[in-house]
């Protein structure tokens, strides 16, 4: 999508949430599990950050080709989401590192 500036905005309308804006908070959980951020996991409210946190595990995919965090069910998945870091091998410009930790944690 490009908006009204002609910047390129990333959007996906499979889930959205209407009419939430800045300095509101939510306790729904949606969104695809591989994106989610850990408040949203654990039910608590969060902020309009959770889409930083999905941008940067949408950074880490571009650049590395594999999910930040990957398990064998949701249970694990939400375990590593909750308490790992992103694996960044050294192979990444430390620009790239940076970027990463800070849009997605």
């Amino acid at each position: 999508m490009v908006d009204v500036h002609g910047y390129l905005k990333i959007v996906d309308f499979g889930l959205s949430k209407d009419g939430f804006r800045y300095g509101d908070r939510s306790k729904t959980r949606c969104g695809t599990n591989c994106y989610m951020a850990p408040e949203i996991i654990d039910e608590m409210a969060y902020s309009r950050a959770v889409d930083w946190w999905a941008l940067g595990v949408v950074l880490y995919v571009m650049i590395m080709f594999q999910f930040p965090f990957d398990a064998e069910d949701d249970m694990e998945l939400f375990e590593s989401i909750r308490n790992n870091k992103p694996a960044l091998t050294e192979e990444l410009s430390e620009e790239a590192q940076c970027l990463i930790l800070r849009v997605s944690g």
